[in-house]
């Protein structure tokens, strides 16, 4: 059964290991289907449609109606009769309530009760949410399990006429509204009807119910406990949900399920045109085309070792544009080089990633190899300078979403050289992903330089993987092995106009712990996170000046900033 979460129990993934001196270019191998993906091809302005992007069919059927009272915020499907409440929240216009329209197939109430579908609305699988079959439009026709799709946004599904099934990057929009992923929870679900003392405060009427699920095998699961809800975007024979849990009040998951599941359906309201003449299309000289999308540059200097730090500024999210080159124990030089540190950065294990070890936060303490008693609390400091954060898969795939066309992420975010010949990007946002390689376990081997990059979230050991083709994918690998650490922080929206020069980081103390404190340092005689201090290679003594600082050290600050608009 399907109690907390996460489809990655489907996959047994393979690494394939070439061999080979410690130099060689061979990666670890993908899985065959990807857990999560890079963005799918959506438009790059997904809050702003024209007349023309809608319903495309030919069929009466089409326009079987709605009617919608603004004034009483009601909602009348006329194929059926029902009406549903709705909310204006942030741009968008919600339902408030779960679709409860049933299809010819593929819709269950759950446990078969009429009264369940009554109280929670219809549950759906992937392919009845997206009107696979084209009765209602042809934006989602042949969208289904165990076959990929172009669906054309938005995709109306099975929403009443003048509605459509969200997006990944609308239900994302949603929660950035309501106070983004660590308050949005309880501000959207019901206040009551949760179990476990998981109830919300409904803050904005959106009033999300724990609907359950049914499984693939027809089994119904979670009522009461958790929700979930479809979005319109596939990644092979997943597609993109947001989920909801009793468990964790603060628990907010952009996650991929199978198609064959049944979840709930939230239908959003179509927006008219409204792009400003500002934002325009462009095409670059290898025929990519991309909106324009305002990119500042500046630099950071991280107070620990007083190292400085190339960033980029994209869709509010500041970036570290080079790789985290702080010494810790854990982490390595590629080849056991110095020169590749200072090329490339350093290479952590995921333990050394989270800070397992609790020395900077508490937020990914106990998250490490063989560690199974680890409940992050996002976001997750980690290895990062005070104020910075190690990435989740939801923030890796915001980042890929701003960018826009799945098929060319990679190519865009890519370094222009270091590269493997015929592999490099063009790095059209000044991200500069460099082909930094990984380390294995046992035996000390490297691997993938040149070829490869292998970039750490704070998700479940999950990465943004870089190759030599022009894709992005988030995949999930081994937390013994050694990749890249990319550090982030959410630039408040009143900022973005000034210059980077302008922005510096918290100066919380809450947020920066003493190394004298004995709750903030594990020993190390813990057996599971940290290695016996008798390593040099693992374990960092606590009186080391380079890694440690107190309380009252000067935080990391940007140093210069400018801005441009960018596209490929």
């Amino acid at each position: 059964m399907k109690k907390i979460l996460f489809c990655a129990s489907f996959f047994a993934i393979l690494f394939i290991l070439a061999c080979g001196d410690s130099g060689d270019t061979t990666g670890l191998q993908a899985p065959n289907t990807s857990y999560l993906s890079s963005a799918e091809d959506e438009p790059s302005d997904f809050d702003s449609f024209s007349s023309s992007d809608f319903e495309v069919s030919s069929s009466s059927k089409e326009y079987t109606g709605s009617e919608y009272d603004v004034e009483t915020k009601i909602l009348t499907d006329l194929r059926d009769g029902q009406t549903y409440r709705t909310v204006d929240i942030g741009s968008q216009t919600w339902m408030a309530e779960n679709l409860n329209f049933k299809t010819p197939k593929n819709s269950y109430c759950y446990d078969k009760k009429a009264s369940n579908c009554e109280k929670y609305g219809r549950l759906y699988t992937w392919a009845a949410a997206m009107d696979s079959a084209g009765e209602w439009s042809l934006n989602g026709a042949g969208c289904g399990y165990d076959k990929t799709c172009s669906a054309v946004w938005p995709v109306r599904g099975v929403c009443p006429y003048g509605w459509h099934l969200p997006s990944y990057r609308e239900l994302l929009t949603l929660i950035e509204a309501t106070g983004g992923k660590s308050d949005a929870p309880a501000r959207l679900k019901a206040d009551s009807g949760w179990c476990c003392n998981g109830n919300g405060t409904d803050d904005y009427a959106f009033t999300a119910l724990p609907a359950g699920d049914r499984e693939s095998d027809g089994d119904y699961d979670d009522i009461r406990d958790n929700a979930f809800f479809w979005s319109s975007t596939e990644s092979g024979n997943l597609a993109h949900t947001l989920f909801l849990s009793s468990f964790d009040i603060t628990l907010t998951v952009f996650n991929t399920f199978f198609k064959d599941n049944g979840f709930s359906v939230r239908c959003l309201k179509d927006t008219p045109n409204k792009k400003s003449s500002s934002s325009t299309t462009v095409e670059s000289s290898s025929s990519m085309a991309t909106e324009h999308i305002e990119v500042t540059t500046g630099t950071f200097t991280d107070k620990r070792d007083n190292q400085t730090y190339k960033t980029v500024i994209i869709d509010r999210q500041m970036w570290m544009a080079q790789n985290l080159n702080y010494e810790t124990a854990k982490s390595f030089c590629y080849n056991n080089d110095p020169a590749n540190c200072e090329k490339y950065g350093r290479l952590y294990t995921w333990g050394a990633a989270m800070d397992s070890a609790g020395k900077w936060s508490y937020n990914g303490k106990n998250c490490g190899y063989r560690n199974w008693n680890c409940s992050p609390t996002y976001p997750v400091r980690g290895i990062c300078p005070e104020g910075w954060h190690l990435p989740d898969t939801t923030e890796f795939n915001r980042l890929f979403f701003a960018i826009g066309k799945r098929a060319v992420i990679g190519k865009m975010l890519k370094s222009t050289s270091d590269w493997n010949s015929g592999s490099e990007g063009l790095d059209s946002y000044s991200f500069s992903v460099l082909p930094s390689g990984y380390k294995l376990y046992n035996p000390d081997h490297y691997g993938g330089e040149g070829g490869y990059a292998y970039l750490w979230s704070s998700f479940e050991a999950y990465i943004a993987y870089f190759d030599s083709r022009d894709k992005v994918e988030i995949l999930d690998f081994g937390k013994d092995k050694a990749f890249s650490v990319r550090c982030l922080k959410e630039v408040p929206i009143e900022l973005l106009s000034s210059s980077s020069d302008d922005v510096e980081s918290s100066s919380s103390s809450e947020d920066f712990e003493s190394s004298s404190s004995a709750e903030d340092v594990e020993s190390s005689s813990s057996a599971e996170d940290v290695e016996s201090s008798s390593s040099a290679e693992d374990v960092e003594s606590s009186s080391s000046a380079e890694d440690v600082e107190s309380s009252s050290s000067e935080n990391g600050e940007i140093i210069t900033g400018t801005s441009s608009s960018q596209a490929d």
